[in-house]
């Protein structure tokens, strides 16, 4: 579907999030519904499977697409061209999910409008990245996301160090009177740690994002925030959720609670009732609202179990296991 034929309530949902204005979920997302349901082929399919046709529905009473049918299925709304294919790993043997971008632009002023709420003005920072695993690929939605925070600074150079944890030590030492933000993943930061021994980073803030991807040992959240603080003593240390099929990020400081991004509406369902809402502070599986999925699917339901507290803040537990199995078959039906 071109342009000219998108509604035009889409379309101008689209140019709002490409300049960054405030959107209201509870207003956008009976389009975004009325609109996919319509238009996903895949949604649609999983709508009628479930013989769920309220036109006018609560955003709690919609079924939320579970996230497995990104790794078998092409998810768009309309047929159009992509500008790029983002992917995730593979890191259970499950298969790679396939997230299939119409609009970048969405992706960039997103994340960088999130990302600024946490950190401030980014023309200021210095942004530095210990992806390995993910600087491999080609398709990461991670390091598209962070080349581009990159781009966005004062600093001409991009600094992905991989395991140059000494190249990573003298930029650190060497630019002490700036803020610098450095993306990692837990395990590079353990190998990091490893390598140089114990540091002092009082002008870094660390970001841990990712997992451990079986390379070491797992960690609670508070159990590697407490080894990053006495290993490297930062400024801070924030974790970030985001994921492939997903194109907004949440940041959590400390305690393992994130607050919930301006374009996300986060929802917990009862594990063995996913039609059914948990109550607050009970451990539930986190269903995701993104508007920023216009093109794509916005109702994701993830594999993540997690406790949606009182004041709307969020803490992922772990993984839920087998949710393969079920979305799927009723498809292949």
């Amino acid at each position: 579907m071109a342009d000219n034929i998108l509604p035009e309530e889409i379309l101008k949902l689209s140019r709002q999030l490409v300049m960054g204005e405030i959107i209201l979920f509870n207003v956008v997302y009976p389009v975004i519904f009325d609109f996919q349901s319509k238009f996903n082929p895949v949604y649609r399919s999983y709508l009628k499977q479930l013989k769920f046709d309220l036109k006018y529905p609560e955003l709690e009473d919609i079924p939320f697409l579970p996230i497995t049918f990104f790794k078998n299925f092409r998810i768009t709304s309309c047929d159009w061209q992509e500008q790029t294919v983002f992917r995730s790993s593979s890191t259970t043997g499950k298969g790679r999910s396939s997230h299939y971008i119409r609009d970048l632009q969405i992706y960039k002023t997103v994340s960088l409008k999130i990302f600024e709420k946490y950190f401030g003005p980014i023309s200021h920072l210095r942004i530095m990245a210990l992806l390995p695993g993910y600087l491999e690929r080609e398709d990461s939605s991670l390091v598209y996301m962070v080349n581009y925070l990159m781009g966005c600074t004062a600093v001409d150079q991009r600094y992905f160090f991989l395991d140059r944890y000494h190249d990573l030590m003298e930029v650190v030492q060497g630019n002490l009177d700036e803020h610098i933000i450095l993306f990692g993943v837990p395990y590079a930061f353990i190998r990091c740690f490893r390598e140089l021994g114990y540091q002092f980073w009082p002008n870094v803030t660390m970001i841990e994002t990712g997992g451990m991807k079986g390379k070491e040992a797992e960690m609670t959240k508070a159990e590697l925030h407490l080894f990053l603080e006495e290993s490297f003593r930062p400024k801070s240390i924030y974790s970030e959720y985001g994921m492939t099929e997903l194109l907004s990020q949440c940041y959590s400081k400390g305690e393992g609670k994130f607050e919930v991004s301006d374009t996300m509406y986060m929802i917990v369902k009862e594990l063995n009732d996913p039609f059914s809402i948990q109550k607050r502070g009970k451990p539930g599986v986190l269903n995701v609202f993104d508007m920023a999925n216009v093109h794509t699917c916005s109702f994701i339901e993830t594999e993540d179990m997690a406790i949606l507290h009182e004041n709307g803040e969020f803490e992922i537990l772990g993984r839920v296991d087998n949710r393969e199995i079920r979305g799927c078959n009723l498809l292949a039906g």
